[in-house]
């Protein structure tokens, strides 16, 4: 999503994708895509931050998850431990 743009709850933010699936991240309250960190497309690795959404202090989900995750696209199956 562009710098600027206002996210609702449950406001897709971005895919992410690894070797198992490709996983929706959406928005766990309400505010505005203040910054974002890459361009679409680019590699990052685990635990980088994405983008910052801004929100008034009020709206702030401070007791919940940073994001809701949606599982897309399952793209393969792991192997089973026997």
């Amino acid at each position: 999503m562009p710098e600027g743009t206002f996210v609702d709850v449950g406001s897709p933010v971005v895919i992410v994708e690894n070797h198992w699936a490709a996983m929706t991240l959406k928005a766990n309250g309400k505010g505005i895509i203040k910054k974002t960190f890459f361009e679409p497309g680019t590699q990052v690795k685990v635990g980088d931050p994405i983008a910052v959404v801004d929100a008034d202090g009020e709206a702030i989900p401070y007791d919940k998850e940073y994001v809701i995750v949606d599982i897309t696209e399952h793209k393969r199956q792991k192997p089973s431990n026997r």
